[in-house]
């Protein structure tokens, strides 16, 4: 073996070396990930009724946790927002939305009894790696809780609502304990009524980021591709 071919051999070994070891923190970084909670009704009683934003000098409608951000918006009536409800007769109710608010401090829906989702309204759940929201993150939501209009975790049987998410759309048949199991995968996911008016009590999100060690991965088969590249233009040449 010549001087150029032992050469090659010792970059190489450590490119495949440098890729295997990339490979493994990839694999651990990817069954490293965490779940995060967004418990929307203890948020509320944590922080009180009122549109959902922690940060008024930030973008409104946002919270972050374990490195996610999430973002919730509302659509279907003019001035439309999302809106934390708290309890009414002693039972929670966490996520809804508003057709409008009034001038009071805090802000107070109007009409006063519409705070949940409600027909022509859709809650829209957006997430975030920074809080500049500038970067859409992947996540799988499972489960995902719901209350129903009087704030019951209980509903009729053929209570349904309308979800989209990186899949597409489908009509959802909610669950009679409010537990809805069906993993949602997506950046941004719209909440929609179809038959019955529904708050969200909280989701449960797990983050599918791109690895940090894929660049590196990256970076070693490139190299390889490279060095055998030129081992064949000098054995031509």
């Amino acid at each position: 073996m010549g001087l150029f071919q032992r050469r090659f051999a010792r970059v190489a070994a450590g490119s495949v070396t440098a890729a295997a070891v990339s490979l493994g923190v990839l694999g651990a970084a990817t069954s490293a990930q965490a779940s995060v909670v967004f418990d929307f009704i203890a948020i509320v009683a944590a922080n009180g009724e009122g549109p959902f934003d922690n940060d008024p000098i930030g973008p409104p409608g946002y919270a972050t946790q374990g490195g996610i951000t999430i973002q919730a918006t509302a659509l279907g009536f003019s001035g439309a927002q999302a809106y934390l409800d708290g309890v009414s007769s002693g039972r929670p109710a966490g996520l809804g939305a508003c057709h409008g608010f009034t001038g009071d401090d805090p802000p107070q829906c109007t009409p006063s009894s519409e705070d949940n989702v409600t027909d022509g309204e859709t809650l829209t759940l957006s997430f975030f790696s920074d809080t500049a929201l500038a970067n859409p993150l992947t996540v799988v939501l499972d489960p995902t809780f719901f209350r129903d209009a009087n704030h019951f975790d209980t509903f009729v049987l053929g209570n349904m609502i309308t979800i989209t998410d990186a899949s597409g759309t489908g009509t959802f048949q909610l669950p009679l304990d409010g537990e809805f199991t069906t993993a949602l995968t997506g950046n941004t996911f719209d909440f929609t009524y179809y038959n019955t008016e529904f708050y969200i009590g909280g989701v449960t999100v797990t983050a599918v980021p791109l690895p940090a060690a894929l660049p590196l991965f990256l970076s070693a088969l490139a190299g390889l591709a490279l060095l055998g590249r030129r081992q064949r233009k000098k054995v031509t040449a």
